[in-house]
């Protein structure tokens, strides 16, 4: 497992240690198994999977591989650079971090830490969609209105004008 192959690299404080190791746990990643030799592995609920760098900070920069013999630490670290370290944004911008991005991989990453397995998830999920899909195909209309409103002034123009007649 991840655990048993990286450690925090010097000069990481502790709380934001205990923080991330936190995240983690909650995400399910700290227990995820890394295959010493390929990505093409028969059983994938439980594998982590080298992809594409994440843009920004990622786990590289907080993670480094242990000293062992089970997994190369080329491995390690090209799984690692693919996961994002958004909670270093919240340690360095606090609530400004928090955009429609976050809040969904924080959807997300909670809902794979309350159930077992992500096909166990995916599962519970599609039954779930069954009677939301409405408010589901809805929301991303309603994140390009808001979007659209904020980048062009609308919302302090609206704003003003409720502060204006309250």
């Amino acid at each position: 497992p991840l655990w048993q192959l990286v450690r925090f690299a010097d000069g990481v404080p502790e709380a934001e240690a205990a923080g991330i190791e936190a995240a983690l746990h909650a995400a399910g990643l700290l227990d995820a198994w890394l295959h010493p030799e390929s990505d093409e592995v028969a059983e994938q609920d439980a594998y982590l999977r080298a992809g594409p760098p994440a843009p920004g900070a990622t786990l590289t920069a907080v993670l480094v591989p242990e000293d062992q013999r089970l997994v190369p630490a080329a491995r390690i670290t090209a799984a690692l650079t693919g996961i994002a370290l958004t909670i270093s944004a919240f340690v360095t911008q606090g609530l400004d971090a928090l955009n429609l991005n976050v809040l969904n991989f924080g959807f997300i990453a909670l809902g794979l830490a309350l159930y077992t397995s992500p096909i166990d998830y995916l599962r519970e999920f599609y039954e779930a969609v069954e009677s939301s899909a409405g408010i589901i195909l809805q929301f991303p209309f309603y994140a390009g209105i808001i979007g659209i409103m904020t980048g062009t002034g609308l919302v302090d123009t609206i704003t003003e004008f409720l502060l204006s007649i309250a």
